[in-house]
């Protein structure tokens, strides 16, 4: 109440020597502030209001007669963005700027009753779903004589609806995210769930998110199916990378599991099947990872990129002749600097959380996954990159317990230790 009445009822000059002063001037400035007759109007103003009636809502109604506007019970809405207005005069120049072309040439609501208001404001909204319907066809609805989907960017989508790139920008955002994310009935490995969180196993060949809200297919989608409603996405793991994926399900616990993953309080470990020997003891790995000059969606150690940095360990190793069914890969079309004599199973240990940050430093140390199209060799030992996220460690962010989550190796993976002579790890962490 007294934060409220500092704020509201004082002068911008005292409430900026209110907000530099120490906490034990302030109380002195707030007793001073409760003797003020400003303060006792508005205090018996409050003590005489009807019951069920807010504080805040009588000092605004004070605040709209002194300004001489009728009071309002409820904001006006804007049809386009559902902004909150209380004064038409601030609604008018909302409008303005959030959807002129849904006002009539000419039109100024501000000094219109408030019943005129509303049902102007009301036979506008269909017009603005029209509107967010025809941008959702012109961007990603429409397909041309063969079949195949046609996607427009947002000047074309302007340009056609004759609108500015701004608005149409903001109709194409709301008109996606008025479409109910897919629900896929397929079956989800859960390694662990309570009331706030979830920790599922991606299986490879699917993305963890999808890429379009009218669009199924990934691990998300099919959390939607398992739990009725979308979670919260927290991290990602590449489409062909296996393991344990977390996602929120109360959202009062995502803003602390996305400064877990940022300050590098989660422990994630990864387990590789690479080329080459790798040498004894710890290997870390400290280099910046920035987009390939050869390869649009390809990542490269490079000086003006990112900080990265990876913790390898061999755990196994085998005498394999890879050379007779390898296959290049997009950044390795001679298969040059890397050893095919030899295969290692790794414990990948990433500090940071870079786009194929383990896979390009792999490959930048001469010891690239197996299976990796872009950065390693390709074979008939697995049929994709053979990385799977082993283990999670990290404090739940809503009880304080120290929670290990582990997924448990993948069959394809299983299949190629045995193909290639290797040990299955007996323990990642």
């Amino acid at each position: 109440m007294r934060g409220y009445a500092a704020k509201h009822l004082l002068t911008h000059r005292a409430l900026g020597l209110f907000t530099r002063a120490p906490p034990q001037q302030r109380c002195c400035f707030v007793r001073q502030l409760l003797r003020r007759p400003s303060y006792k109007a508005f205090a018996s103003g409050v003590s005489q209001s009807e019951p069920g009636v807010s504080k805040q809502s009588v000092y605004r109604r004070q605040q709209q007669e002194r300004a001489g506007a009728a009071w309002l019970e409820e904001p006006f809405t804007c049809p386009a963005c559902r902004h909150g207005s209380w004064r038409a005069d601030k609604l008018q120049r909302h409008l303005q700027k959030c959807c002129p072309d849904l006002l009539p040439t000419g039109l100024d609501i501000s000094s219109l009753p408030q019943l005129e208001i509303r049902q102007i404001l009301e036979s506008l909204r269909p017009q603005e779903l029209e509107l967010q319907a025809a941008s959702l066809q012109l961007g990603w609805r429409d397909f041309d004589q063969d079949g195949n989907r046609i996607q427009r960017d947002v000047p074309e989508v302007a340009a056609i609806l004759g609108l500015p790139r701004d608005r149409t920008k903001m109709l194409m955002h709301r008109a996606m995210k008025s479409i109910p994310l897919v629900a896929d009935e397929e079956p989800i490995d859960i390694l662990y769930e309570d009331e706030w969180l979830l920790a599922a196993n991606k299986p490879p060949g699917i993305i963890t998110a999808p890429k379009h809200r009218f669009q199924g297919g990934s691990l998300v989608n099919r959390i939607i199916g398992y739990l009725g409603r979308p979670p919260y996405p927290i991290h990602r793991l590449d489409m062909y990378t296996s393991g344990v994926v977390i996602v929120a399900k109360h959202a009062s616990v995502v803003q602390r599991l996305h400064e877990l993953f940022r300050e590098r309080e989660v422990k994630k470990v990864y387990c590789a099947l690479s080329v080459g020997k790798l040498p004894p003891g710890n290997i870390c790995v400290d280099g910046a990872i920035g987009q390939s000059p050869r390869e649009k969606l390809a990542r490269t150690v490079t000086d003006d990129g990112q900080p990265a940095v990876t913790s390898f360990l061999g755990m196994s190793s085998a005498q394999y002749d890879l050379s007779q069914a390898a296959k290049p890969s997009l950044l390795n079309p001679g298969l040059q600097d890397i050893d095919l004599t030899q295969v290692s199973v790794v414990r990948c240990a990433p500090k940071t959380g870079k786009t194929h940050q383990i896979r390009v430093h792999l490959a930048h140390i001469g010891h690239p996954i197996i299976g990796d199209e872009i950065y390693g060799i390709q074979g008939p030992w697995i049929g994709r990159q053979a990385l799977h996220a082993a283990c999670l460690q990290f404090v739940h962010p809503a009880t304080g317990r120290a929670l290990n989550i582990e997924a448990k190796l993948p069959k394809d993976m299983l299949d190629a230790i045995n193909a290639l002579g290797l040990q299955e790890p007996a323990a990642l962490i």
